[in-house]
C-alpha cells in the first residue's frame, strides 16, 4: 500500500494566501488514487477505460498546474535556488518534474483506447499507476521536507502532511 498524503498548507507561490491555494500535485496524487480505485468488470471494459483514462488525465492537469506554479518566477523553489543548503534538493524537485510528466503522459496514451488483451491493459494501467502513486507521494514528501528545512512548516507537520497525521 503506498503512503496516504494531505496536501499542503502553505503555497508554493510566495505572497499567495493559503486560504486561496490549492495543492496541484496532491490533487495529482489523488486522481491517481482514483483511477486505481475504478472498479473493473469484464462485461463493460469500456466503462473502465474511460473512468480509469478520465482520473488519469485529471491528474495530469493538475500535475501542470503544481508544476507550472513550482517553476515560475514568483515560486518558492525558483527563490530557494540562491540558497546553498536547499538548492540541491530544489533541483532534485525540478528535476523531478519531466519524469512525472512522461510518466503521466505514457498512463494517459495507454489508456487512450481498448486494446485487444484488455485483462492485459488493466493490469498494466493500474501497475503504472501504482508507482505513479508512489512517485507522486516521495516528490511531494520531498516538497514538505523543502518547507521544513526552510522553517515555514515544522518537521512534525511535515511527516503528518505524507502520513496522513498518523
Amino acid at each position: 500500500m503506498n503512503p496516504r498524503i494531505e496536501p499542503l498548507t502553505v503555497p508554493l507561490k510566495r505572497g499567495a494566501m493559503s486560504r486561496q491555494m490549492q495543492d496541484h500535485l496532491y490533487l495529482a496524487w489523488a486522481s491517481v488514487s482514483k483511477a486505481r480505485a475504478v472498479p473493473y468488470e469484464a462485461a463493460r471494459p469500456h466503462e473502465w477505460l474511460q473512468s480509469f483514462h478520465a482520473a488519469v488525465e485529471a491528474a495530469l492537469a493538475a500535475f501542470e498546474a503544481h508544476a507550472s506554479d513550482a517553476e515560475s518566477p514568483g515560486s518558492r523553489l525558483v527563490a530557494w535556488r540562491a540558497s546553498a543548503a536547499l538548492e540541491p534538493k530544489v533541483a532534485r524537485q525540478l528535476d523531478d518534474h519531466g519524469r512525472l510528466r512522461q510518466r503521466i503522459h505514457a498512463l494517459v496514451d495507454s489508456t487512450r483506447r481498448q486494446d485487444a488483451n484488455v485483462l492485459g491493459q488493466v493490469v498494466r494501467a493500474n501497475e503504472d499507476a501504482a508507482l505513479l502513486e508512489l512517485y507522486l507521494s516521495l516528490h511531494h514528501r520531498r516538497l514538505c521536507d523543502l518547507f521544513a528545512d526552510a522553517g515555514l512548516i515544522s518537521s512534525g507537520a511535515a511527516a503528518a502532511v505524507v502520513t496522513g497525521g498518523r
